[in-house]
């Protein structure tokens, strides 16, 4: 879903809004841009998809993610969409840890 106006800080890049959360049973426009399969499967290419999933993004396309995998089990990660080295295998050295859970993610949005 869309929340309302919040930001989270990010280290090394200040404070950004996060746009929206995706998940799962949408219908129509927001299925394809907010939908958890959808999603995975535009960003297929930049993430290993048995390590993370991606969960959100903020209005300029960087993109909020989880861990699944043993290494980043539970952990918040936010991706860079535009320093993103297209020739790399995939991005993940590249993303900036936010929380370690979902639930200090949450915790941490100051709510606009």
């Amino acid at each position: 879903g869309m929340p309302e106006e919040n930001e989270i800080e990010i280290p090394k890049w200040g404070g950004i809004e996060i746009n929206d959360f995706n998940g799962l049973n949408l219908k129509g426009d927001l299925a394809v841009d907010c939908g958890l399969v959808q999603v995975m499967e535009r960003f297929s290419d930049r993430f290993p998809v048995s390590d993370v999933d991606v969960i959100a993004s903020d209005a300029g396309g960087n993109q909020f993610l989880i861990g699944f995998g043993k290494d980043y089990f539970g952990k918040v990660y936010c991706w860079d969409n535009e320093d993103w080295d297209d020739e790399a295998e995939n991005c993940f050295p590249e993303v900036i840890e936010v929380a370690k859970t979902f639930n200090v993610l949450l915790k941490k949005i100051t709510w606009m």
